[in-house]
């Protein structure tokens, strides 16, 4: 107690062919999304919800500080591609908003390119 310690485990990580998976929006600059609208959000699946990877639902999680941190948005929604969302509702204007998507069960991901 009061030292440092080590913990590991013993994994398998399959390295196939499929991707990249990746945010495609938002991921330029200039974009704006009010409070509380539905927006849409896209990413390349790229063979991620096929055998070896079989990733069937991401989570989407949010940052509002350029990616330094993030919060779970939406878990366990289809790998389709795309997903309608309700912006959260925030007190001021923020300009540094991210989002990254994950592999709900693995251990690849994605963080758009630009602050929304």
């Amino acid at each position: 107690m009061g030292g440092g310690g080590v913990c590991y485990k013993n994994g398998t990580v399959i390295v196939g062919t499929a991707g990249p998976f990746a945010i495609t929006y938002p991921n330029v600059t200039g974009i704006s999304w009010p409070s509380a609208s539905q927006q849409t959000i896209t990413w390349n699946v790229n063979g991620t919800d096929l055998a070896p990877i079989l990733c069937d639902t991401v989570d989407v999680l949010i940052s509002y500080d350029g990616g330094q941190t993030f919060s779970m948005f939406m878990q366990g929604i289809p790998n389709d591609g795309t997903e309608l969302i309700t912006v959260p509702t925030v007190a001021s204007t923020i300009t540094t908003c991210r989002l990254r998507i994950n592999c709900s069960d693995n251990i690849f991901f994605d963080i758009n390119d630009k602050n929304f």
